[in-house]
């Protein structure tokens, strides 16, 4: 598996989690070259897990001119870092590759995901999906409010993925978003696991992701 990474903190999840990494910066994104080199390396059959809907362009190029060259190349639909860590979660490279595919992109398909997001005049925005779903000035509160959304449809497991700037920074000293949403789900929904990790996009205070 070669996962694309934006930033160190995610590159190292993604490593622990089994996948080769192709890391980029926030603001740039993965360079053909870069992407080919890594999927190489993988061997004969590889699946490429991009985490983020404007690298997946990049991934099925990739694919496509490593087909040519007689390299299996499947690229797995995550336009999330949390549904990417879904998808390695099930990957076992002792199954059959078309199988093993399948699973992952069924996995990162069942997981709901979310993001905070600063924006303009100190506003702090909460996507479910790619839509605005939550808006408001306290990032804690925009991340609670946001989880809750995404569980009301149900969920077992919420991953939370915090960002280098993912504490709420005018909450004094307060815990990390992830912590904040953490001990809410604790509050008012028993019976969910909850899993918090570190290393996030900088620019992205907190990941959220239902199953």
């Amino acid at each position: 598996v070669v996962a694309v990474a934006e930033g160190v903190g995610l590159a190292a999840l993604l490593r622990d989690a089994g996948a080769l990494i192709v890391r980029y910066d926030s603001g740039d994104r993965p360079t053909p070259p870069a992407l080919i080199a890594a999927i190489r390396q993988a061997g004969p059959q590889a699946i490429i897990v991009p985490n983020g809907a404007q690298v997946a362009a990049v991934a099925e190029a990739a694919a496509a001119r490593l087909g040519d060259e007689g390299i299996e190349v499947s690229v797995i639909p995550v336009r999330s870092a949390v549904q990417g860590l879904a998808a390695l979660a099930v990957h076992d490279p002792l199954r059959d590759f078309g199988t093993d595919v399948a699973a992952m992109t069924a996995a990162a398909a069942a997981m709901r995901h979310g993001r905070v997001e600063h924006a303009s005049r100190g506003s702090v925005l909460g996507f479910a999906g790619d839509e605005v779903a939550v808006t408001g000035d306290r990032p804690g509160a925009v991340a609670v409010a946001l989880a809750d959304l995404l569980l009301a449809a149900g969920g077992e497991l919420v991953t939370l993925v915090e960002g280098e700037s993912g504490g709420d920074q005018a909450g004094g000293g307060r815990a990390g978003l992830a912590q904040q949403v953490a001990a809410h789900l604790r509050e008012t929904s028993a019976g969910i696991e909850t899993v918090c990790y570190s290393g996030g996009p900088a620019r992205l205070p907190l990941l959220i992701g239902v199953e």
